[in-house]
């Protein structure tokens, strides 16, 4: 008796003026999509994507997962570089952009885990991993895997030439560990950064002196990332829209911003 393999069928997405294809590789996939194309998935990153994304910018997605956010600037007609390290979802990535061949030709993949140093490091999920939420900080993964690593000064290197950069970093907790020793991306022509920052995976379980020693190097790694973006307007990233946050970037600046900022923020040119 021959057994049928049953292969999921490439789904349209459509938002605004982007449009491309995607596989849903399980239910869950499946009830992402729906969500990000209704406008129920972190619509104020997709806004910011919109507003600022052109055929004349390179779009820097580190933390792409499967794709969203590389998929719709690309739709949008902007070049992509893509980082993903986790190796359980590089598969649906490299499947997605593959559905997409009118613009597959302007996306890079980088499968690697951004990092300071050039090697490998402990890179994992608190499940099962190919969930969005893998990361370098997790105290508890179940499951992990040793990744390669790309420097920043490595990945610039493949940015070289780009007339404007729209930096997108979402690493849960990771962009503490790399983005305070990134010299490199932050030199490139940056048009505007969205990042995100997950103060609470780096806290951890953490308590009394431990936890206390971990909220103060949490708020100079911030304060280090705020510095680097020293030349461009600071903005709190909600779904209402863009809000100002001149004194948090002030704050932020000086190193007296003595609490974990979480959530989106958003920078761009005066």
């Amino acid at each position: 008796m021959t057994t049928m393999t049953s292969y999921p069928i490439p789904r349209r997405i459509v938002r605004g003026a982007a449009s491309f294809a995607v596989e849903a590789n399980d239910r869950g996939e499946a009830e992402f999509w729906t969500r990000f194309e209704t406008g129920v998935w972190e619509p104020d990153t997709l806004d910011l994507i919109r507003d600022h994304v052109d055929a004349r910018t390179l779009f820097l997605d580190i933390g792409g997962w499967i794709g969203p956010t590389a998929l719709y600037a690309a739709a949008l007609g902007a070049a992509v570089i893509v980082v993903e390290a986790d190796p359980k979802a590089l598969p649906a990535l490299n499947r997605n952009i593959a559905l997409n061949p009118g613009m597959a030709g302007r996306i890079e993949i980088v499968a690697k885990a951004l990092y300071p140093e050039t090697g490998k490091v402990r890179f994992g999920s608190r499940r099962k991993g190919g969930d969005s939420m893998s990361s370098l900080v997790h105290e508890h993964m179940a499951t992990a895997w040793e990744v390669e690593t790309i420097t920043p000064e490595r990945l610039a290197e493949l940015c070289r030439g780009a007339e404007k950069v729209f930096l997108k970093v979402d690493i849960e907790g990771g962009e503490y560990v790399v983005l305070a020793k990134a010299d490199a991306l932050f030199a490139l022509p940056l048009a505007a950064v969205h990042l995100s920052l997950h103060p609470a995976f780096v806290l951890g379980g953490a308590r009394g002196a431990a936890r206390a020693f971990r909220w103060l190097r949490l708020a100079g790694d911030t304060a280090r990332i705020f510095r680097h973006l020293g030349g461009l307007r600071v903005f709190r990233a909600a779904r209402a829209g863009l809000q100002p946050a001149p004194l948090v970037g002030v704050l932020a600046r000086a190193g007296l911003c003595l609490w974990p900022l979480k959530k989106s923020w958003f920078f761009r040119p005066d």
